[in-house]
């Protein structure tokens, strides 16, 4: 069979008839279905873009809307969560706060039992006092000193008293004994106060024990001599004489430690004595308000000021001149009468610089107030030769008695080789003052000589009266007791 009868038509004739008879019918069907389909996109096209515009229109504004609202719904679950946050660290820093301080407590106690444990062996390496003061009978502790006692002795009513080693029983009530530390002593004897006796040490040379305060080591004070020399005779002024000559061991003969002052705004120290005083004096007043004016005063910012003793005048004046000041700047005008503190309950002395006398004021007496501060100290002994003031160096024969005259007594103490010394004088005015303000003197003569005249133009010769420590003139042919000085290294 040939290929093309193969490929034809297959079927009957009016199936056959059929299909090319439909064909033409599908295709318009279908043709026409495609132009409607496309007139209807053409038609549904701009209605869905405006349809989109709109809706982009309208959405920014449902957005904004319901943004703020997350937000605000955001903020507040923040809050919360933030104050859940502060409250949970807020409980945490008390715990934590609670935990240091536990710490800190554990640390302080710790560190309170090392250093009780350090006490306990400081303690433990200490020296007993006791176990060194070989005690006769009992010992107690006051003041870390050891202070023997007789426990046993002490009377039913003092209690304790001596038991707990503050206090001792004296004439049966309870005494609480000074120590050194307590008396502000470092140096020499002292009584305690309960009728023992304290040795406080001494000094390392070169200081001295009293010499600016008592039982207080300080530097050595030394006199200031009159720097002026003034000499007389039985007929008038002389110049000075030579050694080994008649009238020889005047005041004036010697030139010994010379005065030396710096002046302050309203004060003038003395570098030898270590006084102070003020630049100007007031009055003449009565002596109450002079005494007041002193303890008032407050002159270069200090409160101590006080009217000066006889021995602390004393050391101002220069007998060899007739202003009778040392220093220009203490020398008053009307010749310089001064109020003294007394050394007798109720009595008044006073001091004249213009003539050198000093003694007891009359009633109604007024006077100047020339104000001092400082202290001069006072460590006196007694030595196999006499006395000893180590504070300005001089060595005291007290031994000798009367003598008829004056230049009897000048005589006597330069040839004199007391204790092997040769170098014995007759004691200025201002050297017995020194020797006067000592509270513990021997018996002394009522008048003894100085080997200091009077001022210029008056023959006669200071006597100090030792009782009231007064000063007065006589003859240099009248008598009096004396004795003599010499400097010690």
């Amino acid at each position: 069979m040939p290929a093309s009868a193969r490929l034809g038509p297959v079927g009957p004739p009016w199936h056959r008839s059929l299909q090319q008879g439909l064909l033409p019918i599908v295709g318009l069907l279908l043709c026409a279905l495609l132009l409607a389909a496309c007139e209807l996109g053409f038609q549904t096209q701009p209605l869905d873009i405006q349809s989109v515009a709109d809706e982009e229109q309208t959405e920014p504004e449902l957005d904004t809307h319901d943004l703020d609202a997350d937000t605000a719904d955001l903020e507040l679950e923040q809050q919360d969560e933030s104050e859940e946050d502060s409250l949970e660290l807020s409980e945490l820093d008390q715990v934590e706060l609670v935990d240091l301080e536990q710490v800190e407590l554990e640390d302080e106690l710790e560190a309170s039992d090392e250093l009780a444990e350090l006490d306990e062996a400081d303690e433990a390496e200490l020296p007993d006092p006791c176990a060194e003061a070989n005690c006769p009978l009992d010992c107690c502790l006051a003041d870390e000193q050891a202070v023997c006692v007789d426990l046993n002795q002490a009377p039913e009513h003092c209690g304790e008293c001596g038991r707990q080693c503050a206090q001792l029983c004296v004439n049966g009530e309870c005494c609480t004994p000074m120590t050194c530390s307590s008396a502000n002593a470092n140096c020499g004897q002292l009584d305690d106060g309960c009728g023992g006796l304290l040795s406080c040490g001494s000094c390392e040379s070169p200081l001295l024990c009293g010499a600016h305060s008592p039982n207080r080591c300080g530097p050595p004070q030394q006199w200031p001599d009159s720097p002026t020399p003034y000499c007389i005779e039985i007929t008038g002024a002389i110049p000075c004489p030579a050694p080994h000559t008649a009238y020889y061991g005047h005041d004036g003969s010697y030139l010994l430690t010379q005065p030396s002052y710096i002046e302050h705004n309203g004060w003038v120290e003395d570098e030898r004595t270590g006084l102070s005083w003020e630049s100007s004096s007031q009055g003449p007043n009565l002596y109450l308000n002079g005494e007041s004016y002193c303890e008032s005063s407050n002159t270069g910012g200090f409160s101590n000021w006080r009217l000066p003793t006889q021995t602390e005048i004393v050391s101002l004046a220069d007998y060899g001149k007739a202003s009778g000041s040392i220093h220009p700047a203490l020398i008053d005008e009307d010749g310089g009468i001064y109020w003294l503190q007394s050394p007798t309950f109720g009595e008044r002395h006073i001091f004249d610089t213009s003539t050198g006398a000093m003694g007891k004021a009359e009633l109604l007496q007024t006077a100047r107030s020339r104000c001092v501060r400082g202290t001069l100290g006072s460590a006196l002994s007694s030595t196999e030769f006499g006395l000893e003031d180590r504070i300005f160096g001089f060595a005291w024969d007290l031994s000798p008695t009367t003598s008829p005259s004056w230049e009897q007594a000048l005589s006597y103490c330069e040839a004199s080789t007391h204790g092997g010394f040769d170098d014995w004088r007759l004691p200025s005015v201002g050297e017995w003052m020194s020797l006067l303000r000592h509270a513990q003197l021997p018996s002394l003569p009522s008048r003894v000589w100085s080997s200091t005249p009077r001022r210029p133009n008056q023959l006669t010769v200071i006597q100090v009266v030792t009782g009231d420590r007064s000063l007065d003139f006589k003859s240099p042919t009248g008598s009096a007791a004396y004795g003599c000085v010499r400097n010690i290294e």
